[in-house]
């Protein structure tokens, strides 16, 4: 989810998975949520919103740590 502003201030990332995700109202508990600084188009501000819902029967935890990318991948993807 892209969120275009300066700063979070005024915006709650948690409502806006809660709204934003079928089923994850009534299972906040079961989510994770990540939030990146970023810049669109060269020069607009905002922010990244990753989210992930725990699924025990494939083994994921809804880690913060499983939605990052630790390699660069996509970034030398669109690089490259």
């Amino acid at each position: 989810m892209r969120v275009l502003t300066d700063t979070l201030d005024g915006t709650n990332p948690f409502a806006l998975l809660a709204d934003g995700v079928p089923g994850a109202r009534t299972a906040m508990g079961e989510q994770t949520l990540v939030a990146i600084g970023a810049e669109f188009d060269g020069r607009q501000p905002g922010f990244i919103i990753l989210i992930d819902q725990v699924d025990l029967g494939s083994g994921d935890r809804a880690s913060g740590e499983e939605l990052q990318d630790h390699d660069c991948a996509l970034a030398f993807v669109h690089t490259g």
